[in-house]
């Protein structure tokens, strides 16, 4: 059973994390038909995203996040939704839980996808230029985020090997 997506009247979600649109393909004019709208892999978080429009206006928003605000009940109100088995792409239901932040990080950890070291927020960060100088410490991602107005995001990945560099500057844990 398709059912309408919460904010964008023109997009339905079923079960199987299957989104359909009745706008006619590459415009925004409505139609009596809805086609399937393929998801995309964000490679820079790991989940699948659709992109939805609404009043000219589009958003992205990830399919796990929609099929436990629509199919998942939340009693208790908790912000994120985690993959039970720790798979980013694996979007059944009965792989999906609502949970706190603290409760996410620590089943990141439990299974493995995160070195608890890094789940703290105390974890130093220390900010190197291009030719190798110390510029600074930081006590925390966030903390030299705010300091610098580089993503945290983007620090995350130079630490993690992701990517080489963020905001010109090199990033390693202390």
């Amino acid at each position: 059973m398709d059912t309408e997506i919460q904010g964008f009247p023109n997009y339905r979600i079923n079960k199987q994390g299957q989104v359909f649109s009745n706008y006619k393909y590459k415009t925004n004019i409505p139609c009596d038909t809805w086609r399937e709208v393929k998801p995309v892999l964000d490679k820079g978080v790991g989940y699948f995203i659709v992109t939805l429009t609404n009043q000219g206006k589009r958003s992205n928003k990830f399919i796990h996040r929609l099929l436990a605000t629509h199919f998942i009940p939340n009693p208790l109100n908790k912000p994120q939704v985690n993959h039970i088995d720790g798979n980013k792409q694996n979007n059944d239901l009965s792989n999906l839980e609502w949970v706190t932040s603290q409760e996410n990080s620590r089943h990141a950890v439990d299974t493995g996808l995160c070195d608890e070291r890094r789940q703290k927020q105390e974890v130093a960060i220390l900010q190197y230029d291009l030719e190798g100088n110390f510029v600074a410490e930081h006590v925390s991602l966030h903390e030299a985020s705010r300091t610098t107005g580089i993503a945290w995001q983007n620090i995350s990945k130079v630490v993690r090997g992701v990517r080489p560099r963020a905001g010109g500057y090199t990033w390693k844990y202390k």
